[in-house]
């Protein structure tokens, strides 16, 4: 009985292990980050910045700063790289 009572104790007093969402909740988000769904797509397609950004007639550094989160991706740009790399414009918004 005493045993049961120190187990219980012992039970009650250690922390409950984290769900996996709490622990890496980049992986869990409920919208992934544009500019990884842009750098994603352009590399699936086998592009590098300095091609996608001729395609989008921009600078190299123009792509690089979408992909790294500096720069919002506008609808018009958003539109264009839907065009060239064959996903839903939404994804980049």
């Amino acid at each position: 009985m005493v045993a049961n009572l120190l187990k219980k104790i012992e039970m009650e007093t250690q922390p409950k292990p984290l769900p996996p969402e709490e622990i890496v909740t980049d992986l869990y988000s409920e919208k992934t980050d544009p500019a990884v769904i842009l750098k994603g797509a352009r590399k699936r397609q086998g592009l590098t910045q300095h091609e996608l950004a001729k395609k989008l007639q921009s600078a190299q550094s123009f792509v690089a700063a979408m992909e790294k989160g500096r720069k919002q991706i506008g609808k018009t740009t958003a539109k264009k790289l839907s065009k060239i790399l064959n996903v839903d414009y939404r994804a980049f918004l």
